[in-house]
């Protein structure tokens, strides 16, 4: 079964070839085919491969994308193609060995949290614990800036509950959006 983002990629490559085709002469389209590795069926086979197979498209766009007017790069629809690509593929990130949706990925684990500490019979354990300061991470690294402080928000509604259990979270929290913002 194929992903959502395995779809809409490899129709992004079909309309890149397309575009491939219009603008280049046979040589020279077979040329780039052969560069990009657009030729290869094995692409098509891993979200993964798609992935760094839409980096390699956007990264072409842009090292050859500043002919004006004529040739290779004329097509007028090719700054917006480039944007549309460039900020879908944005939205994703390798994780482990499959391609998760940074946004989805962040909202899944912040439902989790939610659920861990809402529920009737939760206690504080070193698990729980561990848990939360793998979010903590996980929501810095690929949480928008809502749902940082939406997170945020809650560690502090919580540790001011129990300044126990999540003060340490919340501290750690603060330490890795500091690291985070010195980093970009």
């Amino acid at each position: 079964m194929s992903s959502v983002f395995a779809e809409k990629i490899t129709q992004y490559i079909s309309d890149y070839r397309l575009l491939l085709r219009k603008s280049l002469n046979q040589v020279e389209r077979m040329n780039r085919l052969k560069v990009l590795d657009l030729k290869s069926m094995t692409i098509y086979s891993d979200d993964i491969l798609l992935y760094n197979t839409a980096w390699r498209i956007i990264d072409d766009i842009e090292k050859n994308g500043n002919i004006p007017d004529q040739g290779y790069y004329s097509y007028s629809g090719l700054e917006k193609f480039h944007n549309e690509l460039k900020n879908y593929v944005r939205d994703y990130t390798i994780s482990g060995e499959r391609i998760i949706h940074r946004i989805q990925h962040t909202s899944n684990l912040l439902l989790e949290v939610i659920q861990m500490v809402s529920s009737p019979g939760f206690q504080h354990t070193d698990e729980l614990q561990d848990k939360l300061f793998e979010c903590n991470k996980s929501v810095v690294h690929y949480g928008s800036d809502d749902q940082k402080q939406l997170y945020l928000g809650c560690l502090e509604r919580l540790s001011s509950i129990n300044h126990a259990i999540f003060t340490p979270v919340l501290d750690h929290f603060s330490e890795q959006l500091d690291e985070h913002r010195k980093a970009a």
